[in-house]
């Protein structure tokens, strides 16, 4: 398989290491024997300690990341679900690998669980999202275990409109835990010194935000407010079009690090189950996300809609065989890196080209990973735009380029471009396209030979209205 875009300065700068690294022999200085890839839905990487956070929302999470290495900069791909998971599974970018929204598949397009079943791995996975479950868009091929833990769970005492049971998002990261341990101990028992890939994603930290009483006493202030971090309420001011307080905002992120050391407490019993069973040495951890999530930043809330750093920036935590403890990197990387790293640090290869690179180099070979180059964010998802004097709504029209630290934004219905230096502006709010009209220009031009060179992806049925009912209660359909 090849991938349908390189541009020139990507190729000088970066491709070479990228196919060095993943076909070259073995894995960088000891390999995996086995992989561990957990996803923390729409977690913020400056919501956890190990990224310079001062509430102890994290502690489990920080001693991996000090066991281990923390990339300090690390970008999705897509600031929603289901592209940035196919982005995370594949190593390459929504235009690459086509899912883009809820009409496309995967197709033929090898998974890192094709490609570690191929090596003879036991592939197994459980999940706890809609988007990622759904065999249609082709996330779930060649794992030989898949499990959906649904994100809904009914509400005690409360109907709905029809005077049913009403369902809410809620925690099921007990669950999910207590799976992955029962098929851990299954799999000890029955495969012995075969190798192991677990695929797991918690949803916990996704709205409704419904933390237990001990931990919204640990992180949540007095609010009187209206909001309550439901999804469909907050995607009612979404449509509508209104703009929360600073109060709200405040409320919202501190209901968010509730959730978070809730599900860090969790998380706590997996890494313990590991020590305890001999598997720490052996296992390569990679911790990270599909997006984040805005708390109004640029006038919005939730997630999907927008390149900003609130949603495209993620964490990206590793340890395992050969990681030297407490280690960071600062330079760029992204989401598409995910699957490279693992295949090299298992020792599988492969001639199949990625659009990420391998980041074992960040602790080999620094000077090479810190080679310039591009990343790309792309495929939203919802959008309501102001255009031609209509308000009207649209998809995959955000795209955004970056260059170290210069990023560009841009809308293909509006036609605007906005370009931040995010070391000196991390928060993206200073516009400086007119002041800096050759970096502007020379972004623009690579960014338009991406998109001419987008990929259609594998063309499905649209959902049916009983899949659209579930992804209007979940917030993926308005």
């Amino acid at each position: 398989m090849s991938t349908p875009f390189r541009s020139s300065f990507f190729q000088l700068a970066s491709i070479l290491v990228a196919l060095l690294a993943v076909t070259s022999c073995g894995a960088g200085g000891g390999a995996a024997k086995n992989v561990i890839l957990i996803s923390i839905d729409t977690l913020r990487p400056d919501h956890l300690g190990c990224y310079g956070y001062e509430r102890p929302t994290s502690p489990t999470l920080d001693n991996i990341a000090a066991d281990g290495i923390v990339f300090e900069d690390c970008s999705s791909t897509a600031p929603w679900t289901l592209p940035g998971h196919a982005s995370m599974l594949t190593g390459l970018y929504p235009s690459t690998h086509g899912v883009k929204d809820h009409t496309r598949t995967l197709g033929d397009i090898p998974s890192l669980a094709t490609f570690l079943k191929g090596a003879g791995f036991k592939t197994m996975a459980i999940v706890n999202s809609h988007n990622i479950a759904t065999e249609r868009y082709g996330l779930t091929k060649d794992f030989d275990s898949f499990e959906y833990v649904l994100e809904q769970e009914q509400i005690p005492g409360k109907l709905n409109a029809q005077g049913l049971p009403a369902l809410g998002i809620g925690n099921r990261g007990p669950a999910i835990t207590r799976k992955a341990l029962r098929v851990l101990e299954g799999h000890q028992k029955e495969a012995g010194e075969t190798p192991f890939f677990l695929f797991l994603h918690y949803y916990d930290v996704h709205t409704d935000f419904t933390p237990a009483p001990k931990y919204k006493q640990m992180f949540v202030e007095p609010y009187d407010g209206p909001l309550t971090g439901n999804t469909q309420q907050l995607v009612g001011y979404r449509v509508r079009g209104e703009t929360i307080t600073d109060d709200d905002a405040r409320f919202l992120r501190q209901m968010y690090d509730a959730e978070i050391r809730q599900l860090d407490d969790i998380l706590a019993g997996l890494f313990s189950y590991l020590d305890d069973r001999g598997l720490r040495e052996n296992t390569l951890v990679v911790i990270t996300s599909d997006h984040g999530e805005e708390y109004g930043e640029h006038g919005g809330v939730l997630h999907g809609r927008s390149q900003y750093q609130e949603l495209l920036g993620i964490p990206l935590i590793m340890r395992g065989p050969s990681i030297p403890p407490g280690s960071t990197h600062s330079g760029g990387v992204s989401l598409v890196d995910v699957v490279p790293t693992i295949l090299k640090m298992t020792g599988v290869r492969t001639e199949a080209e990625f659009d990420g690179l391998d980041l074992t180099l960040a602790w080999l070979n620094p000077d090479k990973l810190n080679a310039p180059r591009y990343i790309f964010g792309e495929a939203d998802h919802n959008n309501w735009i102001e255009a031609g004097g209509k308000r009207a709504k649209y998809a995959d029209v955000a795209w955004m380029i970056r260059l170290a630290n210069d990023k560009l934004h841009f809308n293909e219905i509006t036609k605007r471009y906005e370009l931040y230096n995010i070391e000196s502006d991390p928060g993206e709010q200073n516009d400086i396209s007119q002041q800096e009209r050759d970096k502007l220009e020379f972004l623009k031009s690579e960014l338009n030979d991406y998109m001419r060179n987008e990929g259609t992806g594998n063309r499905i049925t649209p959902p049916g209205e009983a899949e659209m009912q579930k992804l209007r209660e979940l917030g993926y359909a308005e």
